[in-house]
């Protein structure tokens, strides 16, 4: 039971962050530089 609950627990606490970190909208002051479509420019790989 005490697993179950620990289990539980992660998934809560971790499911949020991994859906705030693959959030596409750009915040402010922030730069997407990974992903053409969102910022138009060709991807600098030097």
């Amino acid at each position: 039971m005490v697993l179950k609950n620990y289990i539980l627990n992660i998934i809560i606490l971790v499911t949020p962050t991994i859906c705030i970190a693959q959030n596409p909208i750009e915040k402010e002051g922030w730069t997407l530089t990974f992903n053409d479509e969102f910022n138009d420019t060709v991807l600098d790989k030097s």
